[in-house]
């Protein structure tokens, strides 16, 4: 989604609103319990917090009821980070200099 306009509503019963509008016309909407502390910028910043912890929740829902792993793990997996290369580290068995992987 590409954002166009976000959206800070007013402090009603207790929560306030937050809406992020996409160029599609796509429309997220966040209520989120405030006790009015929260400005315009922090109450933004915890509405995607919390888009971001329900992501991951979901995708970690996924990933347990597919039994594996989700392409978004996949993704994150520590092996599609950097491509193993070799380097030398000394054998002290063998008293010499050998190949080994490394990440």
């Amino acid at each position: 989604m590409q954002l166009i306009d976000t959206q800070v509503g007013a402090l009603t019963e207790g929560t306030i609103t937050v809406e992020f509008q996409g160029e599609g016309g796509e429309l997220v909407s966040v209520r989120m319990i405030s006790d009015g502390s929260l400005d315009r910028g922090a109450a933004v910043l915890r509405a995607k917090e919390l888009m971001v912890q329900l992501s991951a929740f979901e995708a970690s829902n996924e990933a347990e009821m597919s039994g594996g792993m989700t392409e978004a793990d996949e993704a994150a997996s520590p092996f599609n980070e950097l491509p193993l290369k070799s380097v030398a580290h000394h054998d002290l068995e063998a008293g010499r200099d050998a190949a080994r992987l490394r990440d």
